[in-house]
């Protein structure tokens, strides 16, 4: 199904723009609809493919990564199955993990954990109250905001 996600989406990009998306969803219907009367896939992963295929447009910048990820895990489940998904995520979690950005890690302040970072990570304390700059910023002198 992820194979046919993807040469759907290839023929979209390829054809002119006036027909494309017609040809997108007509194809991406009768195949999904065939396979699922065919008995070849049930109609939750059709729907787990078609939240992965929406997932890569909401997130086009990570379009390449999606992919991978998608297929890394894909292989991982079809060779160790369960055991090879959590693997999957696993590693995952780890190489976001292992990230930094601008000398701050990928993760802050999850990984590593951080109190006084958490005031911003779900819902963005007011300036006023955030007093200071993330604690793995290298100049620890200018931690502190000035105001």
């Amino acid at each position: 199904m992820i194979i046919f996600l993807e040469i759907i989406k290839e023929s979209s990009i390829r054809t002119p723009t006036s027909i494309g998306m017609a040809v997108t969803v007509v194809s991406g219907l009768v195949l999904n609809q065939t396979a699922v009367q065919a008995g070849l896939v049930g109609p939750i992963m059709v729907i787990a493919i078609a939240a992965s295929g929406i997932s890569e447009f909401i997130f086009s910048a990570l379009k390449e990564m999606i992919v991978l990820y998608r297929f890394v895990i894909l292989l991982l489940g079809g060779t160790l199955g369960l055991f090879g998904v959590i693997c999957g995520i696993i590693i995952i979690i780890v190489h976001l993990i292992s990230i930094r950005s601008f000398g701050v890690p990928y993760m802050y302040p999850l990984a590593p954990y951080d109190k006084e970072g958490m005031k911003d990570f779900i819902i963005r304390y007011p300036i006023s109250k955030m007093n200071y700059l993330p604690r793995n910023i290298s100049n620890k002198e200018e931690r502190e905001r000035n105001e």
